[in-house]
């Protein structure tokens, strides 16, 4: 693994969807109270609270030789939320419209009959490419599990750069053996190095993870598949963290151990790069809590995944259930 080297200057600390500059999207959605489903688990909203579905910058489009008004129909003019079978999509201004709409209504009918409209299941996803993003129950709070060690190694990451100095060899071995083999006790001790509690919940505040909270626990922590989506967002383009620190724990990712490599990868084209991490973790009353995110690249696509499940029979039976969400995306990228 390549040695990290953190940025001198400290970053500001900017919130993502402020960085993204989508605040029309937002704006929009925080007129339609509710169309982002949260579960009755979900905390009550705060007064305002926009939908916390993470927007990509589309990418740039020739400047058009008429004003924006009269500009070909081939650009959305302006951002659009629709609602179909529970599932709540929303695609920026300048995306180009025809392709954007596509695969809206591809997403839209893949997430909506690949789970099944259930309590139990989480789904958001995120088209790099046209910006546009997807979500069932996207806001409803769900145990994070092992997929919380992405949030630790970046929040250590973050505090580094903003001390203008790498990881130290130690560091760099808890963080390859949190992410690759999921080890819990490298974990342990890197939310220590990362401030714990306090720290890790000034990390996400940076990032954008607006719903997500530390508990006392971090296989406990509560997070969004909305949230999810923000950090992924965050590691494949920035900003919070600069490329050499984004680079490196994406690479991290990508050189999970071949049985932990479930979930997400299921969504990709066959010659497509996956950066995952998974989380599964035991409930009480003896059902299974099983999640997984991910960043496909490659194969002619360019997305975010992130599936957060609770209740699942066994975890052969959760892993089955993100797996057919996942598969369900793929095939919406693939047409």
């Amino acid at each position: 693994m390549g040695k990290h080297v953190a940025e001198k200057r400290r970053r500001p600390r900017v919130p993502l969807f402020a960085a993204l500059g989508v605040g029309a999207v937002l704006s929009l959605g925080a007129a339609l109270p509710g169309l982002l489903r949260p579960g009755a688990a979900d905390a009550a909203p705060e007064a305002v609270r926009p939908p916390s579905l993470p927007v990509a910058a589309p990418s740039p489009t020739p400047s058009p030789t008429r004003p924006a008004a009269s500009a070909s129909p081939s650009v959305a003019a302006s951002p659009v939320l629709t609602v179909v079978d529970g599932v709540t999509c929303q695609v920026p201004a300048g995306a180009p419209a025809a392709a954007s709409t596509a695969l809206v209504t591809r997403l839209q009918a893949a997430l909506a009959e690949s789970t099944d409209d259930s309590d139990d299941v989480s789904a958001a996803v995120l088209d790099l490419t046209t910006g546009s993003a997807c979500a069932v129950h996207g806001t409803t709070s769900r145990v994070s599990a092992r997929i919380v060690k992405v949030t630790t190694v970046a929040a250590l990451l973050w505090q580094r750069e903003d001390q203008g100095r790498s990881l130290t060899a130690s560091e760099r071995r808890l963080a390859e053996d949190a992410i690759t083999i999921s080890d819990n006790d490298a974990e342990r001790r890197l939310w220590v190095l990362a401030g714990g509690d306090a720290g890790m919940q000034r990390f996400m505040d940076a990032v954008g993870m607006d719903r997500s909270r530390t508990t006392g626990n971090w296989g406990l922590t509560s997070v969004t598949a909305s949230d999810e989506l923000a950090l992924l967002r965050m590691l494949a383009r920035g900003p919070v963290l600069g490329e050499a620190s984004r680079e490196y724990l994406l690479g991290l990712m990508r050189s999970v151990s071949s049985d932990q490599r479930w979930g997400v990868p299921k969504a990709a084209p066959g010659d497509a790069v996956v950066a995952v991490k998974n989380g599964w973790l035991p409930q009480s009353n003896g059902r299974w809590r099983i999640n997984s995110i991910g960043y496909v690249s490659g194969g002619g696509a360019q997305f975010c995944l992130a599936v957060l499940t609770q209740d699942q029979a066994s975890m052969g039976s959760g892993i089955a259930r993100v797996e057919k969400v996942a598969r369900a995306v793929g095939g919406a990228f693939a047409r």
